[in-house]
Formats: structure tokens, sequence, C-alpha cells
């Protein structure tokens, strides 16, 4: 195979040039010396892991990332978007009639309910909306505590519970807007692009990237007319997270580069940093990787607290850009010391910030299983499997997948042999949408 056989010269060249034998290489990444001249020799292609690893042993930055084998994609979890007519349903919930809520643009509302026993017995409700005569005193208000209290349920559970509800009060919103006066339009069409962007986020988290784009595309597109550049700006930050899931190292640090340069905002532009420095990691470059961990902490230090309306990104973390570092240096091939700021950074985390905890957490174990840990990788995994099903994240399940297969290299490990059919079946449970 010529693809390894390339890999496997160049990791034979640095190693020399290092002056490391195999026994000294194999010893630094926690693979066998025998496992390591079967990549040299072409025999075996090399996985992303060690890739990553010998990288940053060799100080390769990034060559042998780049002619590693093929990073496994992101897999892609059916879309748990519902038909009209509900039958997306976790086998054991006790539904007993189907509902179809249509919403138009004037308003207007008509709400189905049918049994599923008897079709003849279905329920029509429907209603017109009124111009309405503008904003009433707390309004706003109280459209932003709802968002509040979605984005603390979305923590919680799984993201197909909390979408129905933001995308109906997206839809509320963005008709609120065209019944008040002028001067009151753009906080009401700002307001409907946080609920917009936070549905992107839910179709994110429950495996639909297409659907997750379209609504971040809407956000934007609100928030532009609602006047609000700087969101505008952050819709880039979270398509750049679309791409990193995608495991697209240039497309990521694009778009990072591309939301940095228009914001003046000084946490979007540390939100924007700390996702520029995600795509160097994932591409091997540590150099550009920790300027732009610096610019981050920098930036979001220089970020004034909000008030009144929710913060933009996540909620959770006291440091995003700390904990932005550890997830760096687990990419990078480090994760003796991503295992070290992971741990730091996780004992801060809230514990009713469930999905932020399993996220991290999982990293963690990550970590541990990379330094040849995989005990402790167990431990770690072993007290997120059933937080995880409550979450149903499709991005944790990517990294769970991940975790898996590391695993295996120890199967016949107590831990890790009573941990995998576990871990397999966590990871087969239904979406409860």
């Amino acid at each position: 195979m010529d693809f390894p056989l390339r890999f496997g010269d160049e990791l034979r060249r640095l190693r020399h040039e290092a002056g490391l034998s195999l026994d000294d290489l194999a010893r630094r990444v926690h693979y066998s010396k025998s496992h390591l001249s079967k990549v040299e020799n072409g025999r075996k292609e090399p996985s992303d892991q060690l890739a990553r690893q010998c990288d940053a042993v060799l100080r390769a930055h990034g060559a042998l990332r780049r002619l590693g084998g093929p990073v496994r994609p992101h897999e892609e979890t059916p879309s748990t978007e519902q038909t009209p007519t509900g039958k997306h349903r976790h086998p054991l919930a006790q539904v007993t009639e189907d509902w179809t809520l249509t919403l138009d643009g004037s308003g207007a509302g008509r709400l189905t309910v049918v049994p599923v026993d008897d079709v003849s017995a279905a329920e029509v409700s429907h209603w017109n909306a009124s111009a309405g005569g503008g904003l009433s005193a707390g309004t706003l208000e109280g459209f932003r505590a709802i968002f509040g209290e979605l984005r603390r349920l979305g923590q919680r559970q799984s993201p197909t519970l909390v979408l129905p509800a933001t995308l109906a009060q997206t839809h509320t919103l963005r008709r609120l807007a065209t019944t008040v006066s002028a001067d009151e339009r753009p906080a009401v069409l700002v307001l409907a692009a946080r609920f917009a962007e936070y549905a992107g986020w839910c179709l994110q988290e429950a495996g639909d990237d297409r659907a997750a784009l379209a609504w971040t595309d809407r956000a934007a597109h609100l928030a532009a007319a609602g006047g609000d550049t700087q969101f505008v700006a952050y819709a880039d930050v979270r398509r750049a997270l679309v791409s990193l899931y995608r495991h697209d190292a240039s497309q990521t640090v694009a778009l990072a580069r591309r939301a940095g340069a228009a914001a003046v905002d000084h946490r979007i532009r540390g939100l924007a940093a700390q996702r520029e420095a995600q795509g160097h990691a994932l591409g091997g470059d540590e150099h550009s990787c920790r300027r732009a961990l610096d610019q981050a902490a920098e930036e979001l230090a220089l970020a004034p607290v909000p008030a009144g309306t929710p913060v933009v990104g996540t909620s959770s973390l006291s440091d995003p850009a700390g904990m932005a570092r550890g997830w760096c240096l687990y990419d990078l091939g480090q994760p003796a010391e991503a295992v070290r700021i992971l741990e730091q950074q996780l004992g801060s985390v809230p514990p009713n910030a469930l999905r932020t905890r399993v996220r991290f957490g999982v990293r963690l174990a990550l970590a541990y299983a990379d330094a040849a840990e995989p005990e402790r990788a167990c431990a770690v995994v072993t007290a997120l499997l059933e937080p995880a099903v409550h979450v149903d994240s499709a991005t944790v399940r990517s990294d769970l997948a991940r975790l898996g297969h590391l695993l295996t290299r120890w199967r016949r490990e107590p831990d890790v042999r009573e941990l995998l059919p576990t871990l397999h079946a966590v990871l087969h449970v239904p979406s409860i949408s």
C-alpha cells in the first residue's frame, strides 16, 4: 500500500534524525515496537492517534498527521427531525396520538391531534393572530427568560426535547417583529436570531449537520436584519464548530479567522480565536494553536459580563480558553498534559451542566487512553455513561466511539473487558426523540 509506506518512510527518517530507536519511540507513544515496525515497513496502516502522537514526539509540525491514515469521519447520526406525523418515537414511549402543528407567516396556526387507534376522532384547533399593538412592558424579558431556561434544559436532556419549543419561539419572535414599531423591531429580530442559533446547535447535537448550518444561516440573517453585526460574525464560529467535528481543519481555521476579523466584541473575538486554535490542533500546527489560544485568553479576559441577555457561546465554562487548551493538547498528541488541564478545568464545571461535564469528561478519558492509562480512562467514562444517554449528543457519541476503538488495544485488561460491552450498548441506545 503506497499511502502508508510514505508515512512509514517519513516516520523512519524523522526517528533517525531524532536519534531514537524503535524501542525509544515505542515507549514514548505507548505502542509496541512490533506495531511501529509494521507501520514503518508499510505492512500496517497508521491510526490517527498514532500519527498524532508520533508527530508530537518527533516535532514534525503536522507533517506526519497529513501523511497518516485517514481520520475517521464524524459518524453521521440519522436526523432526528420528525416527520409531520411524529412517528420517530422511543420504543418505550406510550404515545397514543400524533400531533401536527403548523404555523404560517401571518401568525395563524393549526394544531391537529390524531389518536393512533381512531383516525376519525381527529381534533383540529386553529387560530389567527392579531396585528398586535407593539411590545408591552416585560415582553422581551419574558422571551429572554424562556431562552435561558431552554439552554439550561439543553444541558440536562436530549436536544430533541428542547428543539420544538426553540423553533416555535423563533417563529413567534419573527412574527412579532412584523407587528411592532420600527424602533422596537431590531431587539425582537436579534432575540429571534439567538433562538435560531440555538436551534442550529440542537440540530448539530442531534446529528443533523445540514440542518444545523441552515438554522445558523437563518440566525445570521435575522441578526443582520436587526443590525447586530457581531452576532453575524459569531455565526461563523458556530459554522466552524460543524467543520471541526467533520475533521476539516482548514475550513475550521478559515471560518474562525473570518469571524475574528469581522468581530469587535471581545467575547466573540475570543471564541473565534479559541475555535481557530482547535482547528490548528486538528491539523497538527502547534505553534499556531498556542498563539491562537493565548489570543483567546486575552480577548475573553477583556469581555465584560453581559447584562440582560444570555451570554453568547457556552455559559457553563468559567474559562473557555483554558478548557480549549486541554482539548487542543489532546489533538496535538500530548495526552499527559491534556489530562492535567482537563482534570483541572472539569473541577470548575457546575454539577448541573451535565452536557458540558460529559463532553469534556469523555475527552479526558480519551487523553487517559492515549497516555496508556486504560484503567483511569475506564473509571472516568464509566461515571459518564448514564448522563451520556440523558444528553443524547451526536458529537459526544463520536468521541465515545473513538474511545471504544482505542480501548480495544487493552481488551484483555479486566476494566476494559468489563466496560466495552456497556459502552457498545450505550452507543446503540435509540434516540429518545
